[in-house]
């Protein structure tokens, strides 16, 4: 709550960007399957950090970028993500329209960086916490 009229907000926000930085694995991770690794990812396997020189033992080098862009171009996205005196306003509905328009939630994105061993399930875990157990 900004003080913003709704009319202003309707007629002047087009869209929404989120974003997460997260740690990219160094070459020297490893390939796992093991499920306790995987810690609960809907995923068959994903790269773990070990360290080496090259990253003084942490096991990352470098970040990453997780994006969730919602362009309030749909009408029921528009309507639900800015809320009317008349109605309450309402995350899971909002996030459920804006995935049916196209919107692919920081937790998808998320997955998809673990799955093609760009990130490591453990950072996953850090930068989006237990939201990204959910998968729709």
């Amino acid at each position: 709550d900004m003080g913003i009229e709704p009319y202003l907000m309707h007629s002047g926000l087009r869209a929404v960007l989120n974003q997460r930085l997260a740690r990219r694995l160094c070459h020297c991770a490893r390939e796992t399957s093991d499920s306790h690794e995987l810690l609960g990812l809907p995923i068959s396997s994903a790269r773990i950090a070990v360290g080496c020189q090259d990253c003084q033992q942490t096991g990352y080098a470098g970040r990453v970028l997780i994006t969730e862009f919602l362009i309030l171009d749909s009408n029921s996205v528009s309507r639900t993500a800015i809320p009317l005196p008349d109605r309450e306003w309402d995350a899971a509905s909002l996030e459920r329209h804006a995935v049916q328009a196209g919107m692919i939630p920081l937790r998808q994105r998320g997955i998809a960086l673990v799955a093609n061993g760009t990130t490591s399930p453990v950072e996953f875990h850090r930068v989006l916490g237990d939201a990204g157990l959910v998968v729709d």
